[in-house]
């Protein structure tokens, strides 16, 4: 016992007192969050097992569901509801006003009620026996309520939006509530004023040459359909260049389509060869833009080409192959004729 503690009768612990303390702290610290621990695992526990009961109760209903809505389709068929007729156009203009018809068959039963979807999402319902109509808000769709009712619905201002799958539902009255549908596609098109546009065009082919071409179409949607033609013929896949479209945000495309040939004499007919590209969409757009080549053929003949003369005979020519025969030739062609030339100019300075 060291001066301090004698004076003041305090005596500090040892070092294996603090240690034999510290471990009785964390023996204590243990024991109590063992509870807390094991809360937590009965927690997770009981939230598992609601996960499970959960997966199968929603499997259980979906189930259900497809059954009910198994027998619903075959008490449909078994009653005869059905839907005979549905007029929805293939192809629209944008800005154009269209008209939906639905016809149907409900055997023996009343109507209770028409409804009309866009890919899935309802967009209008009459209800005859409480003589409602009502038209729901959906981007693109635009219902004119006043010419409207269960059998007809007229959109209007169709635009690029509008497009989708269109279905008639009608269902039976009360009690059975018999349901049928058809649906149908439409597409709303952009159709362009202009025709294609032809590009690198000649005035004038070899041949020999080799022809190449690019047809582009008008802004539209949906894109249009391209096809060549050389003099009223539809080319040969060979003769054609796929090329990609081009896309803009205003939801418009652009086709194109390459041409390229080795130009032959079967390409004119009566000294003029014609190209023409001709674009399509559907039923409702179809132009064409030519390009014709006229005047006499021409032909692609080497530049460093020689002809020889191998005989000189009473003003006759004939032809070889021969470069030295040639030039043979013509020395023997300027002998002959240097002493006409000279004897004429003796003559005439001798007058």
């Amino acid at each position: 016992m060291n001066e301090r503690e004698r004076k003041g009768g305090l005596s500090t612990p040892s070092r294996k007192g603090k240690q034999r303390n510290n471990r009785t702290q964390s023996f204590n610290g243990l024991m109590t969050t063992a509870p807390e621990l094991h809360q937590r695992v009965k927690g997770r526990e009981r939230m598992e097992r609601q996960y499970y009961l959960n997966q199968l109760a929603y499997n259980l209903e979906m189930n259900k569901s497809r059954r009910m809505e198994s027998l619903s389709l075959a008490a449909t068929a078994e009653a005869g509801i059905r839907v005979t007729s549905l007029e929805v156009p293939r192809h629209v203009a944008r800005g154009d006003t269209v008209q939906l018809r639905c016809l149907w068959d409900l055997n023996s039963f009343n109507l209770y009620s028409v409804k009309w979807y866009r890919d899935d999402r309802e967009f209008f319902r009459f209800i005859p026996s409480e003589d409602t109509k009502m038209a729901l808000s959906l981007p693109g769709v635009t219902v004119n309520e006043k010419d409207s009712d269960g059998e007809l619905v007229v959109l209007q201002d169709v635009d690029l939006n509008t497009g989708g799958r269109f279905k008639c539902e009608v269902i039976s009255d009360f009690p059975e509530f018999y349901t049928a549908d058809k649906s149908a596609e439409m597409i709303v098109v952009e159709l362009p004023e202009e025709k294609p546009t032809i590009h690198g065009t000649q005035h004038e082919y070899h041949i020999g040459d080799t022809a190449r071409l690019t047809c582009v179409s008008a802004r539209s949607r949906p894109p249009a359909e391209l096809t060549w033609e050389i003099n009223s013929e539809k080319v040969p896949p060979q003769y054609l260049v796929p090329m990609p479209g081009i896309k803009y945000q205003s939801g418009l495309e652009q086709t194109r389509l390459g041409l390229e040939f080795e130009v032959t004499r079967k390409h004119f007919v009566n000294s003029e060869m014609t190209l023409r590209c001709s674009a399509k969409i559907s039923s409702i757009y179809f132009k064409t833009q030519q390009h014709s080549i006229d005047g006499q053929l021409t032909y692609n003949v080497p530049v460093m080409e020689s002809r020889d003369i191998s005989a000189f005979s009473a003003g006759c020519v004939t032809v070889s192959q021969s470069p030295s025969m040639l030039t043979l030739t013509l020395l023997t062609l300027s002998l002959m004729v240097a002493p006409v030339l000279m004897a004429g100019r003796v003559d005439l300075v001798v007058r």
